[in-house]
């Protein structure tokens, strides 16, 4: 697909991944400017001091308006496309933009190839919607347009009863109820005559006398329809009158009012099936016949059951009768609107996509008149968000190959420490050695939690640390005499925060058989991870030595006191140190 110079507008706050993002989408031909923050990008739209077609909308914008806030707002100025764009995959957080817009989320460093795609998908996305917006409003201007027709219409079941006038006819001739009942017609033999050949199925058109509203006597042009169901009877009257005691002559009339309402339904982008209550076909027009794969000759007359139709739901199964977007409407006389409907063509063997909205027509008595079918064709569409599922069923398999590929060489590098720890003599070195091989374990654990479980973006955590600690009982040989107590709640968090917490636990327990216990030939150490009302809290503490609770504030820390501090400022979160029988850390998130 050629994306025809599409002007995006990316949201992005982190400058270099906003670079990296940029250069990739202007090497597939896209123009992209660059804000970083809410404001900006809003101020952008409202003053439209640039042609953007998209936006590509982070999440997090640092202070400030976030991404769904920005959504919000631009929305509320311009109808426009919006793909998020974050590394959040958490359940409320994509559901929460999908209240907002419903045109994309791709999760970041899922690759150029997804990005493009989802793109393209948006942009097919948005025109869709306008045309349906385009359809509906061109089918309420023909709804319009017969009831603001110049011509006096009439509509009238077999037995001469009117249900339906539009607003000419009342002006013309006065209200259905104050219609005499030997009809308008001065003479009733030419009024016999009408029904007679309207009731033997053919049409006529005439010059007749009837009187106005004001009981006058005035020349009308007569152009009366019968309508026929499928067994040829006639079912209802339509009558276009106009008014010839003024100038225009008969054809000018007959031609003009017969060349607007062919242009009204035929240039209609949609499909219109128009069914009678019993769902034969009274009129439709040529983009319906070219989506339903008819003439517009075969359609007519058609029902419902007719075996010439066979829809197909969005799901590839058969459709029965009753789904039938016609019978729908019937069975509840209320509307249906963006109903997803395959449509079986038999004379092409192929399906094609429609976009299906119906609604009931009523007369001045409450009875159900016709039903009014619109059909927009979202084929394409619909072949794109298939081939997109099978892109991400394909990128998932890859993403485990490159954890399981990751998990192997952090492995490699693990046993190489390993062998080198084996051979070395110097004390310091193999104290160095023991804590990179901690450090690296706490690495290999996370990326091995994330292969068992089939979420990428979240791991248990009492699996991961109860196996990580294990890990580093292994690397120092002073932990046999220390007995390590857990209690992890049952809670899982995403990769990033349990990354950190892997390496905070990690530290503290490397400090902690390294000085906390001393001489002692015992030791006891407890950790804890819970979830309460404001966060997550990891307590580690033991029976040892202690420790002085000012060093964290000092300006020399040792490397593992300074990793713990600095990933805990990271996290927006807090660390405690106390002498309990002990010492006691306590880091909060």
């Amino acid at each position: 697909m050629v994306n025809n110079s599409i002007n995006i507008l990316l949201v992005e706050d982190e400058a270099i991944l906003a670079f990296i993002e940029q250069k990739k989408l202007e090497e597939k031909a896209y123009v992209v400017h660059h804000v970083s923050n809410g404001e900006e990008a809003i101020n952008v739209i409202a003053q439209q001091t640039l042609p953007i077609d998209l936006i590509l909308m982070d999440i997090d914008l640092g202070n400030g308006l976030d991404g769904t806030q920005t959504a919000e707002q631009i929305l509320k100025l311009k109808d426009i496309p919006i793909v998020f764009l974050s590394s959040h995959t958490e359940p409320e957080i994509v559901e929460k933009t999908e209240k907002i817009t419903s045109y994309g989320y791709v999760v970041k460093n899922t690759g150029i190839v997804v990005l493009d795609a989802s793109i393209k998908m948006a942009m097919k996305l948005f025109k869709a919607k306008q045309e349906h917006i385009q359809a509906e409003e061109s089918l309420k201007i023909f709804s319009l347009a017969v009831e603001e027709a110049s011509d006096a219409i009439g509509i009238a079941t077999s037995n001469g009863k009117h249900y339906y006038q539009n607003k000419a006819f009342d002006k013309l001739f006065g209200k259905i109820d104050s219609i005499p009942k030997t009809g308008l017609h001065i003479d009733k033999h030419v009024r016999k005559s009408i029904f007679e050949t309207l009731m033997n199925g053919n049409v006529t058109h005439r010059e007749v006398k009837m009187k106005d509203k004001a009981g006058e006597i005035i020349g009308v042009l007569l152009r009366a329809y019968p309508i026929k169901d499928e067994s040829n009877k006639v079912i209802s009257l339509v009558g276009v009158h106009t008014d010839i005691s003024k100038n225009k002559t008969d054809e000018q009339v007959l031609r003009e009012s017969e060349e607007k309402n062919r242009r009204l339904i035929q240039n209609l982008h949609s499909g219109i099936v128009v069914h009678a209550p019993d769902t034969h076909i009274i009129m439709s027009n040529d983009r319906a016949s070219e989506l339903l794969g008819l003439t517009q000759d075969q359609m007519m007359g058609k029902s419902a059951i007719d075996p010439a139709w066979k829809f197909i739901r969005s799901d590839k199964s058969t459709m029965p009768l009753a789904e039938y977007p016609v019978n729908q409407v019937i069975a509840k006389l209320a509307p249906i609107r963006d109903q997803v409907v395959g449509i079986y063509r038999p004379v092409t063997n192929d399906v094609v996509w429609g976009q299906v909205s119906a609604f009931p027509e009523f007369d001045n008595q409450g009875e159900l008149v016709q039903v009014v079918v619109t059909f927009v064709d979202i084929t394409e569409l619909t072949k794109t968000k298939e081939k997109i599922q099978q892109q991400l069923i394909e990128k998932e398999v890859l993403l485990k190959e490159v954890i399981h590929r990751v998990k192997n060489n952090i492995g490699n590098i693990e046993s190489l420490l390993v062998l080198q720890l084996e051979l070395s003599e110097n004390l310091e070195v193999k104290t160095n050695l023991q804590e990179a091989i901690s450090r690296i374990q706490s690495m290999r654990h996370l990326y091995e939690s994330l292969l068992v479980g089939n979420n990428y973006q979240e791991i248990s955590m009492k699996d991961y640390i109860e196996g990580l600690i294990e890990s580093i009982k292994t690397v120092f040989p002073q932990s046999k005499k220390i007995v390590i107590e857990t209690f992890i709640s049952e809670i899982s968090l995403s990769s990033r925060l349990a990354t950190s917490l892997g390496i905070i636990i990690n530290e503290l327990m490397t400090n902690i058989f390294k000085y906390a216990f001393n001489q002692q030939e015992n030791g006891l150490v407890s950790i804890s991870l819970e979830k309460n009302k404001t966060g997550i809290v990891l307590t580690v503490q033991d029976n040892g030595i202690g420790i002085d609770p000012e060093m964290i504030t000092k300006k020399n820390l040792g490397f593992g006191l300074t990793i713990i501090k600095m990933l805990t400022e990271q996290l927006d979160g807090t660390l405690s140190l106390s002498n309990e029988n002990g010492g006691k850390f306590v880091v909060q998130v």
